[in-house]
This record gives structure tokens, C-alpha cells and sequence, in this order.
């Protein structure tokens, strides 16, 4: 059993059958929890005693105003990924593993982050050219002290035409 990262999209007032849900998307559906997962973790068990592993430990999102996308931060994956809202495909990768169901992009970071938290598009962020992102870095069980770390993203087009960098 595994903690899947779900993200649900309420409208409070829509109602009916299916409680105002209006957009869902589901870690599993996009990624590996074999290949991307860094290091599970124990989760809450089941109500029966079983066990469950947090494979993504999703923790944060923030949203592209002009479009709507989202970057989404996993702690157990040691990444943050873009999301298309209007396909739910992952457009690229920043961190952790290069995989992805999807094929999106990978940007590799020269100064790798661990188990972060708070990822967000600082201003003057472009969802074609980049700009840059911020997040907190735990760096949880490590030697090295937690941090704010801001990177520069270029994207090359990036969510346009699948250009990516980081530094």
C-alpha cells in the first residue's frame, strides 16, 4: 500500500454527486514510486494494521497564474515538477531522479536539494523561459545545515518546446 500525492480541485459552489470536484490528479499515475522514490517512509497504517509507505510525500503547491499549471513539491523524491493543468502531464522535472511516466523534461540541479519543502515561482516567472524558484531544504538526516535556496531555471522554452537547465 502506498500514500499516493492527489491533488484534488473543489468548486465550493458546485455541488451534486460528485462534490464539487472539478480536477484530480494522482502522483502514481505520473511517476515510478520505485524509480523516483528516494526513501520511503512509514505512513499512518491502515485501519486494519497494514502498512503504508509514503512514496512522494507531495508538500507544497503553487500556481502559474496565467495558465493555471501547478509546481508541486515531493519530499521523497527530492524534486519539484510542473504540471500541465489542462493535460495533467508533468512538462519537466527538477531534482531527484530524471524518471517520469510522462517524459517531461529533466532539469538536473549542480546544487541538489533534500527533502524540501515551500517550492514556488518567484516574480517575473515565465512558463516558456523560466525564472526562478525558491524552496526551503531541509536537508533532513544530512550533515549540512537546512537552507532557503533560490535557483535560476531556464527552460529554453521549457513548458513550449522542452528545453531545460538549471543553476
Amino acid at each position: 500500500n502506498i500514500s499516493d500525492c492527489v491533488i484534488v480541485e473543489f468548486d465550493p459552489n458546485a455541488g451534486g454527486a460528485d462534490g464539487g470536484v472539478v480536477w484530480t490528479w494522482r502522483a502514481s499515475d505520473h511517476f515510478d514510486p520505485a524509480k523516483d522514490c528516494r526513501e520511503p517512509e512509514r505512513a499512518p497504517p491502515l485501519g486494519d494494521g497494514g502498512q503504508v509507505i509514503d512514496t512522494f510525500h507531495c508538500n507544497s503547491i503553487d500556481v502559474d497564474p496565467p495558465n493555471g499549471n501547478l509546481l508541486v513539491s515531493a519530499r521523497q523524491m527530492d524534486s519539484a515538477f510542473y504540471i500541465d493543468r489542462t493535460s495533467g502531464k508533468v512538462l519537466w522535472k527538477m531534482g531527484g531522479a530524471p524518471d517520469s511516466l510522462d517524459d517531461g523534461g529533466y532539469i538536473a540541479v549542480a546544487d541538489p536539494f533534500f527533502e524540501q519543502h515551500d517550492v514556488r515561482m518567484q516574480p517575473g516567472w515565465s512558463a516558456c523561459a523560466g525564472g526562478r524558484i525558491s524552496l526551503f531544504d531541509d536537508e533532513t538526516r544530512r550533515s549540512a545545515p537546512a537552507r532557503a535556496v533560490v535557483y535560476d531555471v531556464v527552460l529554453g522554452g521549457g513548458a513550449c518546446d522542452g528545453g531545460t537547465e538549471a543553476g
